[in-house]
């Protein structure tokens, strides 16, 4: 890469340097198509379908992990739950990544209602038991 003698920004130098143009957003494709399945599902079209279906089970399994007693968080326009930490048996089942003592579980296409009950049924199981010590 070669700086040209202008007062343009390093970045212009850059092949296809229109990043500046670049919409922000999502960079994996199921992500960035959520808002698109959004609108989409309202017209009939099922080509979105799997990011639909996988914003509503992660509504779901938030909603599951509240009515359990544990907090859980979930911004509408994501696939992401985040929830307390749960023991290390619970992170290495399931592969949750954690970050201190929190844990986050991206509920993707083939993660199945079914998944999300055992989940829910194993957490809450531990998080009563550890409230009430």
């Amino acid at each position: 890469m070669r700086r040209f003698a202008t007062r343009e920004p390093a970045i212009a130098q850059l092949p296809g340097a229109d990043a500046r143009a670049a919409p922000p957003g999502p960079r994996h494709p199921l992500l960035a198509n959520i808002g698109a399945a959004q609108l989409r599902e309202a017209n009939g079209l099922d080509l979105a379908r799997p990011a639909v279906d996988s914003l509503k089970r992660a509504e779901g399994f938030a909603e599951a992990l509240r009515s359990a007693g544990v907090p859980a968080l979930l911004n509408p326009w994501a696939l992401t739950v985040v929830f307390p930490k749960p023991s290390e048996r619970l992170v290495a089942e399931y592969e949750l990544a954690c970050h201190g003592g929190l844990a986050d579980a991206m509920v993707m296409p083939n993660v199945k209602a079914d998944l999300i009950e055992r989940f829910v049924e194993a957490n809450e199981a531990e998080w009563r038991f550890n409230v009430k010590q």
